[in-house]
């Protein structure tokens, strides 16, 4: 059983179709949600299917997982896809998040492309969870936790404080959380009986 986020690979389109709870690019699968990874050997197909049916309820305090899906102006539109600790569970209510400029850092942020891009993971806190959910990653832990090379979408590194594409060569900044590249959710034992 293998638990995968928003943005994991999970195989390649030359072996696989895609089903539900992910998406292909560039001719690699990718997790769209989290959820258990199921392989149907019959059809050839990859799906993320949610551990479980019981929803979770958003409320403000709450640390959660996000995908940028879209960056204007003065906020940053987000997919909010886990909550945090309880990753299995889907959540019931709004999942569209907006992260208002003045949210993003403690310091000035004049333009948020400065810190995210669409397509980026990123670790927030729900600010507000009602009547719109709105969130939060000026604290140290919170920002990025998996990110993408612009140009040929492979997973960025971390190298001192920026973020590094290994098959371009290339430097990109963000702002990385604390937890950048660790599972969510599962602490270092459970993450050594997994290997």
């Amino acid at each position: 059983m293998e638990i995968v986020f928003p943005g994991d690979e999970i195989g390649c389109s030359e072996e696989y179709l895609t089903g539900e709870g992910c998406y292909e690019m560039d001719g690699t699968i990718y997790a769209s949600t989290v959820g258990e990874v199921r392989v149907d050997k019959k059809n050839k197909m990859l799906e993320v299917a949610p551990k479980t049916d019981v929803p979770v309820v958003l409320k403000s305090g709450d640390m959660v997982v996000g995908r940028i899906t879209d960056i204007r102006n003065s906020m940053a539109i987000v997919e909010v896809v886990a909550l945090v600790g309880r990753e299995r569970r889907a959540i019931s209510t709004n999942k569209i998040a907006t992260l208002f400029v003045s949210q993003i850092s403690d310091s000035y942020v004049k333009s948020i492309s400065d810190f995210y891009r669409i397509e980026d993971i990123i670790k927030a806190r729900v600010k507000q969870a009602k009547p719109s959910l709105q969130i939060s990653t000026n604290e140290k832990n919170l920002g990025v936790i998996k990110s993408f090379c612009r140009k040929c979408k492979s997973p960025l590194r971390v190298v001192g404080s920026r973020l590094y594409c290994l098959k371009c060569k290339t430097f990109e900044n963000r702002a990385i959380s604390s937890d950048y590249s660790k599972p969510v959710g599962i602490n270092e034992s459970e993450n050594r009986d997994r290997r």
